[in-house]
């Protein structure tokens, strides 16, 4: 009695009675279990989906391919599955093969089901009549990747801001005060702490900017190109009203591709934004190890920068305290390029009129996003905010031996400097 049966051309499922699953999305779930990438990880992404099947029914509607009460009724229980989530229902497995056709099937059965619950039999709605009505996965699946990574970083940039905003008051902060400067890891000059924080800003700033020119490309979709950019499936009319009727429903400032043909086949746009956020994790990687650097010791280490005690440094030593947050950081970074990895396998393994492996490459880009917000924000938070300077330590850097001599050479030459440094270190020896 918990238990309802469907049949297809491949065998039969049993469901869970009151379960919004269909007989596809069933036998996914239990056939895949693969480690847990399973849809309602990714709720931005479902959103788009739900995004795009509520404009699809407007823009059939319109165009005369959907009755007006089967229409209605697509676009309400959007509208509800958005205000009540049920993301639990969502729950196909990402990693697997067939170009994202679990997903599409899943939002498609999902729709249905919780359509039907309220309606009689005579106005049933079916997945793949109704909901699914001239789309494929090809098109749907793109459609709601471009849109979900298009959101998610408008949401990392938005903490990107913040943390270079943190680095531009760390150096106006640190202005003034004199420490030394190293090249291969060897005392060099004095060094201004302010301006060596400039150089962090301007990194940031600038990986930030170039990342802006790059998403803005996501913004173009292929929706109405239905498998392999034709079209094939979906009539004139609707293809020409869905991505204004999409534009509306989801109030983002979509276009329509050039070439739908193109973006069935390649997915170098996503691969160009990974490198972007691996770029960014490579920066973040090398401010990380200098924080580390400067904060080592803290008597017999570099000892010039203070960071925030976080947790507790070490079962052994009391009193210890480790740099937790940016070797956290440097970890996700690590992560970020070995995502960064799988997108490029993912681009250079689609072959002929369909890169079939563009859901995975999306899911991937997701992760990537969503750890490196998160770990942005952790160092900006608990990290660089409150950053200090021991101003004692730095002030002897300065005024150790080799910026001394950088001030001999200035006034009298190299030569003479080079003499003055052997005598210093003959003096010593003798000591």
């Amino acid at each position: 009695m918990n238990y309802r049966y469907e049949k297809d051309v491949i065998g039969e499922e049993q469901i869970e009675r009151d379960s919004l699953l269909g007989i596809h999305s069933a036998r996914n779930i239990r056939i895949f279990k693969l480690g847990g990438w399973r849809l309602h990880r990714y709720a931005t992404y479902i959103k788009m989906l739900l995004f795009i099947k509520k404009a699809a029914a407007i823009a059939n509607r319109a165009a005369g391919d959907l009755n007006e009460k089967k229409a209605q009724t697509i676009i309400e229980t959007c509208d509800l599955l958005l205000l009540t989530k049920h993301n639990d229902q969502f729950a196909v497995e990402t990693l697997q093969g067939g170009g994202n056709i679990a997903v599409n099937l899943n939002i498609n059965e999902v729709i249905a089901n919780f359509a039907n619950k309220e309606h009689s039999k005579k106005d049933l709605i079916d997945a793949i009549n109704d909901v699914n009505l001239s789309q494929s996965t090809a098109d749907v699946c793109r459609t709601a990747g471009n849109m979900a990574v298009y959101e998610e970083l408008t949401k990392f940039q938005q903490q990107f801001a913040k943390l270079v905003e943190s680095f531009q008051q760390k150096e106006k902060e640190f202005t003034g005060i004199a420490s030394i400067s190293r090249t291969c890891l060897q005392d060099g000059s004095k060094n201004d702490m302010g301006e060596f924080f400039s150089g962090y800003t301007a990194v940031l700033q600038r990986r930030y900017h170039r990342l802006e020119s790059v998403y803005a490309q996501l913004l173009a979709i292929n929706i109405g190109g239905t498998v392999i950019g034709d079209g094939e499936g979906a009539s004139k009319n609707y293809q020409a009203l869905i991505v204004e009727s999409l534009i509306t429903v989801s109030n983002m400032p979509l276009t329509s591709t050039t070439n739908k043909f193109d973006m069935a086949q390649n997915i170098d746009v996503h691969v160009e934004v990974s490198d972007q956020l691996n770029i960014v994790a490579e920066a973040l990687i090398k401010i990380a190890k200098d924080l580390r650097l400067l904060s080592s010791g803290p008597e017999t280490g570099f000892n010039e920068l203070r960071l925030p005690q976080i947790v507790k440094g070490s079962s052994f030593f009391p009193g210890k305290i480790n740099p937790v947050i940016p070797e956290t950081v440097m970890q996700c970074c690590f992560e970020v390029g070995g995502l960064n990895y799988s997108i490029h396998r993912s681009s250079e393994n689609g072959e002929l009129n369909l890169n079939v492996f563009e859901g995975y490459a999306v899911f991937k880009l997701l992760d990537s996003i969503q750890l490196l917000t998160r770990a942005i924000t952790l160092l900006n938070d608990y990290c660089i905010q409150g950053i200090s300077v021991n101003s004692e330590q730095c002030k002897q850097y300065s005024e150790s031996l080799i910026p001394s001599i950088v001030s001999v050479k200035e006034q009298f030459g190299y030569h003479a400097a080079e003499e003055y440094y052997k005598n210093i270190l003959k003096k010593r020896d003798l000591k």
